[in-house]
């Protein structure tokens, strides 16, 4: 739908959610070696948190590229409609997604203390997914704004798509940057 739409923001929520299904299988299981001993399960605890975060950072790299690109090129029709429609049903899941770390309060305490440079004592694995999630809720916001922007200014759309994926990419780098600096 992010092709159809012709909307970059929604293609960044798109290319992060596929992103975040394929590395929440290896947090999964490096979840699952966090009782284990042993070096390959210690490698696996500290693996899967950074290729998570290098993934989604490049990503996100990808996708400001792509809006810079749009910004200096002809405006592309979006489809505004679209994009509100799945930008809205996207926060929802998010919405549940982040009320779900209800049971991890130290995932939030250590997302938080990365954020501001202290040392973070929560799990890496833990971290990297609602590092994710954060990502897709602020994704989901930029699809929503850029949809309602582009109404308010048509002509524009699609540089108001572009302006919300370059956005919403900037807060993202940094966490996931910081979360790789942190592993």
């Amino acid at each position: 739908f992010a092709l159809v739409a012709n909307s970059l923001a929604m293609l960044s929520d798109a290319a992060s959610m596929f992103v975040d299904a394929s590395t929440y299988l290896f947090n999964l299981y490096a979840v699952s070696c966090s009782d284990k001993k042993g070096r390959f399960a210690e490698r696996v605890r500290i693996f899967a948190p950074a290729l998570s975060a290098l993934v989604l950072s490049g990503i996100t790299i990808w996708i400001m590229i792509e809006a810079a690109q749009e910004l200096a090129a002809p405006a592309s029709p979006v489809n505004t409609g679209l994009m509100l429609l799945f930008g809205s049903i996207n926060l929802a899941i998010d919405v549940a997604n982040l009320a779900a770390f209800r049971f991890f309060p130290e995932a939030y305490a250590s997302v938080l203390q990365v954020a501001f440079g202290t040392t973070a004592s929560g799990q890496l694995n833990m971290r990297s997914a609602l590092t994710h999630i954060i990502a897709d809720t602020f994704r989901s916001f930029a699809v929503i704004g850029a949809a309602l922007t582009a109404d308010w200014t048509p002509a524009s759309a699609s540089h108001s798509d572009a302006v919300a994926a370059l956005l919403v990419s900037i807060p993202i780098v940094v966490m996931t940057l910081l979360l790789v600096a942190t592993v």
